[in-house]
């Protein structure tokens, strides 16, 4: 239950940590005080949500508050007490059937004709996240830690023991009195909040299916993700505004068709943001690219809609090109599923997915060498490039929809008065009572009406040119926002690494358990670098793509306005 709060002073969240920077006087909303260690989590006036000290803040008592239409998602997902993975069977956690299509079945399933149903039910459930209240909390990484790890203070000294680098079931069990590794005391940190420090202690444990295994492969380029399957398209088409509760609720509709069964999906864009934090929840070492902006309540007009599906368009696009995201059990089942019973169970299957976060790593297979040794100065490297493109992106993107203001106002209405000034001066002539130039005053209107034309190129223009740029921009704007956090997780790996090495060194910690950590670290260190190569191979397409779309465009526009000038001109040549 939510709560008011009023801050007392002045705190400065430090980026990367999960702290919430607040400031005196300011109203908070508590959405959570059980986090711990004298911290709340809440929401500040700007909706920014994270946390902070509670000392720093005191209650407002309310006769009456109403729950906000949207609470802050929880910083720490959870899940049921009883963990919902088990061996696999014929009957799959997704809802499928190893022999035949058919649905699992459901308690309380509703009895309304399936088109209803997908339109009303299929959404009436959408948000719940467990059937079970009483859940208990777990870091991000997913995977269940190992007796008594999941809900120690992670300052406490974690202690190592032996366990399998991949597969099966992954954990450290005590060690009697053999020296140990500090946990990272930073809690709030996505090195910490992902699971990754749990996975590089070796405090988790999941059993990972056969087919849910992701492989690394080294390549000229280095590291890189091999697909595991067939590639494919999808095809997003047919936006269109539909309604339920007798049209109390409008919602657009878009229909997917996957190339792999050619078969239509109907998603609303409140599926695609379900399925955004599933893959950001999962895949904390690669990037999701954003989706588009959320539209006004209750304003669906032509040109949001259908630019809303380019931008969808793209953002798929990218899904299917990439060899891991594209393969993810939650991507195929938002692709494929066209039966509510199935989807509700495959929601609730990803939603209780063991392998993520650092549990993922859990299901990652890298080659069986050693990392290069200068891994770190390539992580350094790849950050100042990515720091460099980042503003680089920002630049043109800033300039961009500077450029398409400039064609939809100022260079529309100064081809627009330039046009009525022309037709000002026909009218003028037409006033001649001899007429002797009437040939020359048709001429000069029909000018003026060719820059009214003008005007109106320049102000559909950028929807042709400006627009896709800005929209692979976008793209690119999100996914090298993600890269400094992924960089950190990798860093912060390194880092336990050369500790641990250090107490080997000092006898303090055998070499086998070192041998085990340093192989995990591998596997984060392999996972970044497979994904940074990734990035720069599809980078590489995307940007060639754009640049030649935008230039094409441009060609096409100014020799639309050249043709539209000579078509002018040559009515003045043709008068006797």
């Amino acid at each position: 239950m939510t709560s008011k709060a009023r801050a007392l002073y002045t705190f400065d969240g430090q980026p990367g940590t999960g702290e919430l920077s607040i400031f005196e006087n300011e109203t908070l909303t508590v959405t959570r005080k059980d986090v711990g260690e004298g911290w709340w989590e809440g929401v500040n006036g700007r909706g920014e949500t994270g946390l902070f000290p509670a000392a720093y803040v005191e209650e407002i008592q309310e006769v009456s508050s109403p729950p906000p239409s949207a609470p802050a998602p929880a910083l720490y997902p959870s899940i049921p007490a009883q963990s919902s993975y088990s061996e696999p069977s014929s009957q799959s956690s997704w809802g499928t059937t190893t022999t035949s299509a058919a649905a699992a079945p459901v308690a309380a399933a509703h009895h309304e004709p399936a088109q209803q149903q997908q339109g009303a039910d299929w959404d009436d459930e959408w948000d719940d996240d467990s059937d079970n209240e009483q859940e208990q909390e777990k870091p991000r990484g997913g995977a269940a830690a190992a007796a008594g790890g999941a809900n120690n203070d992670r300052r406490q000294l974690d202690t190592f023991s032996s366990a399998s680098t991949m597969g099966g079931s992954q954990a450290l069990s005590v060690g009697g009195n053999q020296a140990s590794v500090k946990g990272n005391l930073n809690r709030f940190s996505e090195f910490v909040k992902s699971g990754t420090e749990d996975y590089l202690l070796g405090k988790l444990k999941a059993n990972v299916p056969n087919g849910a295994y992701v492989v690394i492969t080294d390549s000229n380029y280095g590291p890189m993700w091999q697909m595991n399957g067939q590639p494919y398209t999808c095809e997003i088409f047919s936006p269109k505004k539909e309604s339920k509760l007798k049209g109390l609720k409008t919602f657009i509709a878009y229909q997917l068709v996957p190339s792999m069964t050619n078969i239509t999906v109907s998603r609303r864009y409140k599926h695609f943001d379900w399925l955004h934090e599933r893959l950001k929840e999962k895949f904390v070492l690669i990037p999701i690219p954003p989706l588009p902006d959320k539209q006004v309540t209750g304003r669906y007009e032509d040109d949001f809609i259908e630019h809303r599906m380019a931008q969808l368009k793209l953002w798929v696009h990218y899904l299917c090109r990439h060899p891991v995201l594209s393969q993810s059990e939650v991507w195929q089942h938002f692709l494929n599923c066209t039966d509510e019973k199935r989807w509700k169970v495959g929601k609730r299957a990803a939603e209780k997915d063991e392998l993520i976060g650092g549990g993922f790593l859990l299901a990652t297979k890298t080659p069986p060498k050693p990392i290069a040794t200068d891994v770190d100065m390539e992580m350094n490297a790849f950050g100042t490039f990515t720091k460099a493109m980042s503003n680089a992106v920002s630049l043109v993107h800033g300039s961009a929809l500077e450029n398409a203001k400039r064609h939809m106002g100022p260079f529309k209405r100064e081809y627009e008065k330039m046009g009525q000034a022309f037709r000002t001066l026909g009218q003028a002539f037409e006033l001649d009572p001899i007429k002797f130039s009437s040939g020359l005053t048709e001429a000069i209107k029909t000018t003026g009406d060719t820059y009214d034309a003008i005007g109106k190129l320049f102000e559909e223009q950028p929807r042709h040119d400006i627009d896709p740029m800005m929209d692979t921009l976008h793209i690119y704007r999100g996914l090298l926002a993600s890269f400094p956090e992924i960089l950190d997780i990798q860093k912060r790996s390194s880092q336990k690494l050369r500790e641990s090495e250090k107490l080997n060194e000092s006898n303090r910690l055998s070499n086998a358990e070192l041998g085990q950590l340093r192989s995990r670290a591998d596997v984060v260190s392999y996972s970044v670098m497979a994904e940074i190569n990734q990035f720069h191979q599809v980078r590489t397409e995307n940007f060639k793509t754009m640049m030649e779309h935008y230039l094409e465009e441009q060609i096409k526009f100014y020799s639309t306005i050249v043709d539209s000038l000579k078509t002018s001109l040559n009515a003045y040549r043709d008068i006797n």
